[in-house]
């Protein structure tokens, strides 16, 4: 049985984004992140959410490769445009919340990693006493 084109469509959309997610995700958690860094890699994973509303074409190629089928069941095709472009909105919004309070920190604290890798061992700036 033939896959139908907008299940293809949003395996392939979704596959990638997850992808991208799940890696940012990866590093995120690890130990040796600094804040700044942190920050970089939300400000990426937005920057990326973001060229998906111009590579909608791109999915729905890839969508028809999987499928076989190079036609919407009716009209599933302005469907998958609409909550395509509406899940890509609502994932930047969302992420954009989250680098908004990410940055707010790391403008608060983010020099601390500095002056740590400046001075090498953090124990060194203690006063001592």
């Amino acid at each position: 049985m033939m896959m139908r084109l907008e299940y293809s469509f949003f395996t392939d959309l979704w596959a990638t984004l997850m992808d991208r997610f799940n890696s940012v995700n990866v590093a995120l958690q690890s130990n040796s992140l600094d804040l700044n860094n942190e920050v970089a890699l939300l400000e990426s994973l937005c920057e990326y959410v973001a060229t998906f509303r111009e590579q909608f074409d791109i999915f729905e190629e890839n969508g028809k490769a999987l499928s076989g089928c190079s036609e919407y069941k009716e009209d599933a095709g302005r469907k998958c445009t609409g909550v395509s472009l509406a899940t890509i909105d609502n994932m930047s919004g969302t992420l954009k919340k989250r680098l908004d309070a990410y940055t707010v920190v790391r403008n608060s604290f983010g020099i601390l990693h500095e002056i740590f890798d400046l001075a090498g061992d953090p124990r060194k700036l203690q006063t001592p006493g």
